[in-house]
């Protein structure tokens, strides 16, 4: 099914399968992913129409002198409102037209401390200026802010809402890359069936999505306003459609203002990052929120991971931790994308007819997700998840090699010809 509609930030043209449980003895649950398929390149809609010159420049660290890739370079009008902006190179480098409106410039970038100066007057040809922004610590500056209505008052509020002041930087960054770096993607979606027992996998089917240009891996379906006020499911009389949240879903502040947000405890393996967790701000019977942790590296500055389960399913779906996860990658120049995502559904199982009469077990395990598996930029980067091969040699029933046979991996879009040697 096709759809075209605009979220928080940028219209995005998208093909959306569908993966549901049908049954009638628990909830029926259907994810709803969204993977871009179009040409179009998404366009920031409060860019004026009447552009100026170009402002252009190098952002570097104010203490070693380094430029800084992945910053966001905004134009400010005297509002306060978004009339341009675009992300600074692999070298610090950035240009950006100057709308007539434009006043101010802005830049921020998680792990640094945001700056914003006075554009110059009158315009020029083009105006040179550079930037300079200073880090911040891995403790993080306290952001004094009012929380939402319904959050419990927290000696961590404070800290909290600077962490979060830097997860909106990164997730920013991810927008606005999504929009000025427009990539070829080859990206694979998996299905999973998994043992009662929720741990071994009993079959699977993967498919190659491939594009010649595509904004981005994964999108949310829905805005934040409907999320905050509608939750993450949709649908009635047992037939529902589960969502999961993206970049602009996170960064929106009508999602900041329905829900509450704490510092996460210390995990292992996590020694470098720190955990916002964040609840819904109230709760309502019969709707589906979720609840997750969105994790920082701030050692490397970056965006890692968000963790999430979904709260207000029934009982069975919640003790086997139905939720999903989200992954981000930052590559060298800044670029900021969703590389990895998977969701656990658990539904009533399809009903089965056997020899001995018709069967149905109660319930069933499935997780969809996918991989971005290749990634190509005009500016020739390129990304290549570190994906496992597998090296086969083909024989025939005598022993002799199955040469230049064709080879396929059950259940999967995975097709080889063989050599003279069979391999």
């Amino acid at each position: 099914m096709f759809s075209f509609g605009s979220a928080a930030h940028a219209p995005r043209c998208t093909v959306h399968p569908r993966s549901s449980f049908p049954g009638r003895y628990l909830p029926v649950m259907t994810i709803l992913r969204r993977i871009l398929l179009c040409t179009m390149m998404a366009v920031w809609p409060a860019v004026a129409r009447a552009q100026g010159p170009d402002v252009r420049g190098i952002v570097r660290d104010s203490a070693s002198g380094e430029p800084i890739p992945g910053v966001v370079v905004m134009m400010v009008d005297e509002r306060g409102q978004i009339v341009n902006r675009t992300i600074s190179g692999a070298r610090g480098q950035y240009r950006v037209l100057r709308p007539t409106s434009a006043v101010q410039l802005r830049a921020i970038r998680l792990g640094f401390r945001p700056t914003t100066l006075r554009l110059p007057l009158p315009f020029a040809e083009s105006t040179v200026i550079n930037l300079s922004l200073a880090t911040i610590a891995r403790t993080l500056d306290a952001v004094d802010v009012v929380a939402a209505r319904g959050c419990p008052s927290r000696a961590d509020r404070a800290e909290a809402f600077g962490l979060l002041d830097q997860a909106r930087a990164g997730l920013l960054a991810t927008v606005v890359a999504r929009e000025r770096q427009i990539a070829a993607m080859r990206v694979l979606r998996y299905e999973r069936w998994l043992d009662i027992d929720g741990v071994s996998i009993e079959r699977q089917t993967v498919q190659v999505d491939s594009s010649l240009r595509a904004a981005t891996s994964f999108n949310a379906v829905q805005s934040a306003i409907d999320f905050v006020e509608k939750g993450f499911r949709d649908g009635r009389d047992g037939r529902f459609t589960y969502f999961g949240p993206d970049a602009d879903i996170l960064l929106d502040e009508r999602f900041q203002r329905g829900y509450c947000f704490r510092l996460a405890d210390a995990q292992a393996g996590r020694e470098t990052q720190r955990g916002l967790q964040f609840s819904p701000a109230s709760r309502r019977r019969g709707r589906v929120d979720i609840e997750g942790t969105l994790w920082i590296d701030t050692a490397q500055r970056t965006l890692r991971d968000v963790d999430f389960l979904y709260v207000g399913v029934d009982r069975i779906a919640a003790s086997f931790a139905t939720g999903g996860r989200i992954r981000f990658h930052t590559l060298n120049n800044g670029i900021t994308f969703i590389d990895q995502w998977s969701l656990r559904l658990v539904g009533a199982a399809d009903t089965v007819e056997t020899d001995i009469g018709i069967s149905s077990q109660e319930y069933a395990i499935r997780e969809v997700g996918g991989e971005v598996a290749l990634a190509q930029w005009a500016d020739s980067t390129a990304f290549a998840a570190s994906l496992a091969s597998a090296h086969i040699t083909a024989v025939r029933s005598n022993g002799e090699p199955a040469a230049f046979a064709r080879m396929r991996l059950a259940g999967t879009d995975y097709s080889t010809v063989t050599d003279s040697l069979g391999r």
